[in-house]
């Protein structure tokens, strides 16, 4: 019985630390000041048995709380636009220099290389070509071949025996 006893204060005591909690969460359902109700539909929960709404009210929020809101929302979108500014501005410099690196070479005309293309076409016959590219039907990476349908123009001005209707004067290297 001494036991028994001795336990007496410490039921009390633990009834007593349990009544605390239990008036704590009593007052803290009831400073529910409405700040979150009627605010979102189709957002009700119902906790402990009780149906609640977690929706946010602006009406009833407190000024320090829209001021914090819209602060938020404003900051994330200055965020937002500066990183799509910076990402836009990397993007077309990056164009701008591809394009300036492929025209230089594509345009190359040093006087050597000029020099050296007169000597070799001094008896040729100018002609432009174009090449029109249809359908890529497959593209086999291992071997590193690909097969492909494409359209080949020719345009000349001269030399009327030149005939490329002929297959035999036409020809693809690996083809």
């Amino acid at each position: 019985m001494p036991d028994q006893e001795s336990n007496k204060p410490n039921l009390e005591k633990i009834e007593e630390e349990l009544q605390e909690v239990e008036d704590e969460i009593r007052e803290a359902e009831q400073l529910d000041d409405g700040l979150f109700d009627d605010a979102v539909a189709g957002a009700d929960v119902v906790i402990d048995g009780k149906r609640q709404n977690l929706g946010f009210n602006w009406k009833k929020a407190e000024p320090w709380q829209r001021k914090r809101m819209v602060g938020s929302f404003l900051a994330v979108a200055i965020i937002f636009v500066a990183f799509l500014i910076i990402t836009c501005g990397y993007l077309i410099s990056d164009k701008l220099g591809e394009e300036s690196y492929w025209q230089s070479y594509l345009h190359e005309e040093t006087p050597e290389l000029q020099a050296a293309v007169d000597e070799f076409s001094q008896d040729a016959t100018h002609v432009e070509t174009a090449v029109y590219l249809e359908q890529v039907r497959s593209i086999d990476i291992k071997s590193s071949q690909f097969t492909v349908v494409l359209r080949v123009g020719y345009r000349w001005h001269g030399h009327p025996e030149i005939d490329f209707s002929d297959p035999s004067t036409v020809h693809f290297y690996k083809g």
